[in-house]
């Protein structure tokens, strides 16, 4: 399993995509267009965690993805000071981990 890297994003502007939670609200559009769509899913975040569970190997394009959802994860959470919103919040990632493209991460 790869060791997801949770340091490199102390300087925003740096990781502006992932350090923002600004379009936490189109992500999670565009993984329920995708979820409803009849052409297929896209191979998503838990697709990947499940290869590298299993011991597949990733592109480094894959480990960038990884690493980089689970920065926008955590300051997505982390931005969230009232219950309810946080428990909507972890509803909503579990959507766009799910139904969202790993490659919107890249």
């Amino acid at each position: 399993m790869h060791k997801i890297e949770r340091n490199h994003c102390s300087n925003k502007k740096d990781f502006p995509y992932i350090c923002s939670v600004s379009d936490f609200k189109s992500i999670y559009q565009k993984a329920l267009s995708s979820a409803k769509s009849e052409s297929g899913l896209p191979e998503s975040i838990n697709d990947l965690r499940i290869k590298d569970l299993n011991g597949d190997a990733l592109s480094t394009d894959q480990i960038t993805a990884l690493t980089n959802y689970e920065l926008f994860k955590k300051n997505l959470l982390e931005s969230v000071s009232e219950e309810d919103k946080f428990q909507e919040c972890v509803k909503k990632l579990s959507v766009i981990s799910n139904f969202t493209s790993w490659k919107d991460f890249v």
